[in-house]
């Protein structure tokens, strides 16, 4: 590679996070596959292997030997299964798991060390037991017949003999037009592209050739001929060049717009108009790339455009096989570009076979070969493998055509997170700016008809660039969950359970900040599930229940908040065991009235837990203190509900962004605070006789038949407060944790969005305080923690 060192870095820093992502989409299809009992689905093999292939070109591309090696060895094993030679079985999915995680073991060092040299020893293990395990499929196989191989080799020649001839059928029909019209064809090629043995094309009554004239055509034989010129490349341009440019810019647009246009084909039907696009698409970049050189991929985007020509002019139909193949061989085509970018040849290999690949008369054979063998049932499943391979290897992207190519376009586009923080930040201070601007003091007791007009204006706006900024950074939550079927599977096969994950809602976004720091509590939550929670088959058996015990994981939007829900058939938490190892440990005493709810949380005390045994899955007490506080951090909360002998919830709410929130402005005294919307019920100014103090001196209101406690929040501050009568004040009554109580302030200013800034950490012990906020006049106030009030009512 002839970049820079920091392109180097930026390249590998995007190959290691598609590595990921695509191990990431590997490991559960491999679970898939390991707990299936039914028959495997074949798509489910073609897609992994596809994976693992693509995995070892990129990483071939940029000399990561050994992860080339291990994916190549890893694709001979997955072979034998796609083409139906061998069995697939739990070892085998075993196998290819732990390389799995040998791969993403050298991804994770390569984001620091961009060499995997050190991992060649390490190799030679994952190598051997891969290789032990073909050894152990092909042993009892068949030796392949001689002759395949040469009769492959002579199917490619007539297909690429083929091809040459149709090349010099349409080259006549271009040459004839030429000349009548008083022109002439000049054939520049460069000096390495001129053969010693110039040949001519072939005149159209030379196509009727038999299969054995094909092999052997002589291009010398013709009564028309194309003048050759010497002439020195045109592309002898530095990569720089701004022509060069131009030209892979045009080219990937042009790639997109056939690939769009083939789609489109495949979901709604083909029509003229849709044909024609592709057709010019290709046209014009089959064009591009013969001014500047890059023949292979000529004469494979000419390979297509012919197709396509006889599409458009219905002497052909466009199958999914054959529309398969077109998008494959764009795909190719764009990483060829990619080569290209970086100082590549621009060569494509096997250039002939893919060409081959659009040879109508064989496309159409092996399409009617394989219906007709599929409707007898398979009767000769040998040859219908032969076939399958060469009709459905190409077109390998059809099988998830729909739902992975929207997948993967959503990751097209990378853009570094710290980038994506200061666009979130920035616009936080354009939403204090525009406070600013609207709320500010001079502008009192003016009549400003059409600054209010536009400041409305401005307002909406700064709302809707909030919200597309924000949704930029919502990512699903279907990739945090995928990850927790490995670690299901893994961790029931190490306990002897038998457990199924169930996924709901995977389509829910949430902040990507979320979507990675929830995902520690999830998999601690999941351990102790599996480890705890689940009982076993005997156990199961005993108590009427049936197998496989289920975990399921579910995520879903209520008003601001995403919700996360984990819950098990399991045995549920004993509130007796957790009640006695509180007491054992001095956190409660013995006489302790507490709820259920109450007990519950004890499970998040540091080094808390009732296991009899600690395994190396879970029983030192240190998970779901991590639960609670990776929550935390996130500004959510944890809820906790059992059912002894019938399972846990655990609840997780996590606010849907962490930047800006929904806040109503309060006044105490001087001091301005802000109450985060979702934690207020109601505010109320109360009557006398409303208001009653209990024997230890505890205010309370009556609403509606309850009693709920206040807080005069200036005491908590040492305020001095405008009203100290409870009559005269307000009460805004907040809730958090199915806990309410009343807050007592002097007034209401307002309801305004807020954007989040952290405190000092000098300051950042503030009782019952989350965080601060500038006001429109410049004025900072503070972000109230409910919460941390409540947590503060308490300990009065």
């Amino acid at each position: 590679m002839s970049n820079s060192p920091i392109e180097n870095l930026e390249l590998i820093s995007a190959f290691v996070s598609e590595g990921i992502e695509m191990l990431d989409d590997i490991e559960p299809q491999l679970v898939e596959l390991s707990s299936d009992d039914s028959m495997v689905d074949e798509e489910t093999i073609h897609c992994i292997f596809r994976l693992f292939h693509t995995l070892k070109g990129t990483s071939g591309f940029f000399g990561f030997d050994v992860i080339k090696t291990v994916t190549h060895d890893a694709e001979n094993l997955l072979d034998l299964f796609r083409k139906g030679k061998a069995t697939l079985c739990i070892h085998h999915t075993d196998v290819l798991m732990k390389t799995c995680d040998f791969i993403r073991k050298i991804l994770l060092y390569l984001e620091s060390n961009p060499d995997d040299s050190q991992f060649l020893e390490e190799s030679h293990d994952v190598k051997r037991v891969i290789a032990e395990t073909i050894g152990d499929l092909t042993s009892n196989s068949n030796e392949p017949k001689a002759n395949e191989t040469e009769a492959a080799k002579t199917s490619r020649a007539s297909k690429s003999a083929g091809s040459t001839v149709k090349a010099a059928n349409k080259a006549e029909s271009i040459s004839e037009s030429i000349s009548e019209n008083g022109g002439e064809i000049q054939i520049i090629l460069p000096d390495d592209l001129i053969s010693d043995n110039r040949g001519e094309l072939p005149h159209e009554s030379d196509s009727n050739l038999n299969n054995a004239d094909l092999s052997t055509l002589d291009t010398a034989e013709t009564d028309k001929s194309s003048k050759i010129l010497h002439h020195e490349p045109k592309t002898s341009l530095d990569p720089g060049n701004d022509l060069l440019a131009s030209f892979h810019q045009e080219a990937h647009e042009l790639l997109d717009d056939v690939e769009q246009s083939i789609l489109s084909i495949d979901a709604d039907g083909i029509t003229p108009e849709l044909v024609a696009r592709a057709f010019r698409g290709l046209h014009s970049f089959k064009g591009n790339c013969g001014f500047f050189g890059y023949d292979s991929m000529q004469n494979i985007s000419h390979a297509m455009e012919s197709v396509l020509q006889e599409v458009k002019e219905e002497r052909a139909n466009l199958s999914k096989t054959l529309n398969s193949r077109i998008l494959e061989t764009i795909d190719m085509l764009r990483g060829t570009l990619a080569e290209l970018s970086v100082g590549g040849s621009g060569n494509i290999p096997d250039l002939d076979e893919r060409i081959a690949l659009f040879d109508l008369r064989k496309l159409n054979f092996e399409e009617g070969q394989t219906n007709k063998l599929i409707q007898e049932n398979r009767k000769d499943h040998e040859e219908l493998e032969n076939l399958s391979d060469k009709a459905d290897h190409p077109a390998a992207r059809a099988a998830d055509n729909q739902s992975r190519q929207a997948a993967y376009r959503k990751q097209d586009i990378r853009v570094d997170v710290t980038k994506l923080d200061s666009l979130i930040n920035l616009i936080g201070e354009l939403v204090l700016a525009e406070a600013m601007v609207v709320k500010n003091p001079d502008l009192d007791g003016l009549n400003l008809v059409n600054f209010d007009r536009a400041s409305s204006h401005l307002a909406k706006v700064v709302r809707d660039l909030q919200d597309v900024a924000m949704s930029i950074r919502m990512v699903p939550i279907a990739g945090t969950f995928r990850k927790m079927i490995r670690l299901v599977h893994d961790l029931s096969n190490k306990a002897g359970k038998k457990v199924e994950l169930i996924r709901i809602g995977e389509d829910t976004e949430v902040d990507k900040t979320v979507a990675e720091l929830v995902s520690d509590p999830l998999v601690h939550i999941v351990r102790n599930a599996i480890d705890h929670g689940v009982e076993s088959e005997d156990q199961r058996a005993q108590a009427g229940k049936t197998e496989p015990a289920r975990v399921w994981m579910e995520a879903k939007h209520e008003g601001s908040e995403v919700w996360i829900i984990i819950r098990d058939n399991g045995r549920g938490l004993s509130k007796e065991k957790i009640f006695a190892k509180a007491v054992e440990r001095g956190l409660v005493s013995t006489n302790s009235e507490l709820s259920e709810k109450d007990i519950y949380k004890l499970i998040f005390e540091p080094g808390f837990s009732t296991a009899q045994k600690i395994t190396d899955v879970s029983g030192r007490g240190v998970g779901m203190d991590v639960v609670k506080k990776n929550t935390e951090r996130l500004g959510g909360k944890v809820d906790v509900f059992s059912t002894e002998g019938k399972g846990t919830v655990f609840i997780l709410k996590i606010p849907l962004t962490l930047a800006i929130i929904d806040g109503m402005l309060i006044q105490t005294g001087t001091a301005k605070y802000i109450i985060p919307t979702m934690n207020i019920k109601e505010s109320l100014r109360p009557r006398e006789t409303d208001i009653t103090t209990t024997s230890d001196g505890t205010e309370v209101i009556r609403i509606r038949k309850g009693l709920i406690p206040i807080l005069r929040l200036y005491r908590l501050h040492n305020v001095k407060p405008r009203f100290q009568d409870l009559e005269k004040g307000i009460l805004v009554v907040v809730e958090n944790d199915g806990k309410e109580f009343a807050l007592f302030i002097d007034t209401i200013i307002g309801q305004q969005q807020t954007v989040v800034k952290g405190l000092g950490t000098y300051i950042n012990q503030i009782r019952g305080v989350s965080g601060c906020s500038i006001l429109g006049d410049g004025s900072v106030c503070l972000i109230l923690d409910v919460d941390g009030l409540l947590r503060i009512y308490q300990s009065l």
